[in-house]
């Protein structure tokens, strides 16, 4: 899919299940990175020792066989999804980097398997930037995340790329591709439906900078791309979307607000990578304060380079800045009386409950 490309489908899938009064709760998690040693070519490990690499090792604690920290978390999702309309996840459910195109369909066809095991719901998946990641994997997701999704979805007609949305009791659920993000797309999929309720863009790459490691994870970042940058932003802050997405490895709440309206995005994070982060930590509520204080923002904001510039712009309209430590599944309760996200880990005794709207 090229981003000019104009002519793309938007698929709008009606939930079968709908609460009188407009409330209903949906399950969705963070990045996953499914990984063991039978979905890479074996060039792979020429390079990686997974006794040693910091990223294999996470990885294959969370999947290396079926009692992996990975699967009952899962499981876990599933049994918490009892009565909701379907569930989600937001990019990297793999690692990537298989070595060869079938080993990518493999690598994707063994996750959604597992899925399918798990959840007897509708599942929803948008890709990350690793699932892209490698010789051979882009047709190797175009070939297995494709059919899945145009089966799962009863997409007519069929979806030919990663964007599409569907509608829960009024409110509006847009998966985008943030990896090629198409705005014409979006604006078409906003635009086509004035009368949501609420708007939730479900999407990998964080739209407001927020991580820890390279802050300046988002689209269009470069100094080149501000126009763009600033026409997604206000297409968003006019619609008072919140953003639902992964990538940083972190669990956070950023709101963000002009005299335009407001975005407020959450982020998840879902690998159990190791036995600290099946707890999750207290909520650590701030303001702008605390996001100035964010290590990489604070630095390249005092050396005024491209990045602190780009941090820079967001600072006026930072209105919240609440982060947890840990990893697990989420539960998003939306109701008329407001929105909030629950934060659940796999020990499931340190639950974070956070208003969202």
């Amino acid at each position: 899919m090229k981003t000019r490309h104009l002519i793309t489908l938007l698929v709008i899938v009606t939930a079968c299940l709908f609460a009188a009064d407009g409330t209903y709760k949906v399950i969705w998690l963070g990045d996953l990175h499914y990984d063991n040693k039978t979905v890479h070519e074996a060039a792979y490990f020429e390079n990686v020792d997974p006794k040693k690499n910091k990223t294999t090792k996470r990885n294959f604690h969370a999947w290396e066989g079926e009692n992996a920290p990975g699967y009952k978390l899962l499981a876990i999702a599933n049994k918490a999804a009892e009565g909701t309309p379907f569930a989600f996840q937001v990019g990297d459910f793999t690692q990537g980097h298989a070595g060869s195109e079938a080993m990518s369909k493999k690598m994707t066809t063994d996750l959604l398997d597992i899925i399918k095991k798990n959840f007897t719901l509708p599942f929803y998946l948008t890709p990350g930037n690793h699932e892209f990641a490698g010789k051979g994997a882009k047709k190797g997701m175009q070939a297995t995340l494709i059919p899945y999704l145009n089966e799962v979805l009863k997409a007519d007609p069929p979806l030919t790329d990663y964007n599409f949305t569907c509608k829960q009791d009024g409110d509006l659920f847009i998966f985008w591709n943030s990896n090629m993000p198409n705005v014409p797309w979006l604006k078409k999929a906003l635009d086509d439906n004035k009368d949501a309720r609420n708007i939730f863009l479900c999407t990998h790459i964080p739209i407001l900078p927020v991580s820890h490691g390279k802050i300046e994870w988002i689209p269009f970042s470069k100094p080149e791309e501000k126009e763009k940058r600033l026409e997604l932003l206000n297409m968003l802050l006019e619609r008072n979307v919140i953003v639902l997405c992964g990538h940083i490895h972190e669990q956070t709440i950023l709101e963000y607000a002009t005299e335009k309206g407001r975005i407020t995005q959450v982020t998840a994070y879902s690998v159990i990578g190791a036995a600290k982060s099946e707890k999750n930590g207290p909520i650590a509520e701030g303001t702008v304060e605390q996001y100035k204080a964010i290590p990489v923002a604070k630095t390249n904001i005092e050396n005024d380079t491209p990045v602190g510039k780009l941090v820079a712009e967001y600072l006026p309209g930072i209105k919240r800045y609440d982060k947890i430590e840990g990893a697990g599944y989420c539960i998003l309760n939306v109701s008329p009386e407001g929105i909030v996200n629950e934060y659940h880990s796999l020990t499931g005794d340190d639950t974070r409950i956070c208003k969202i709207r």
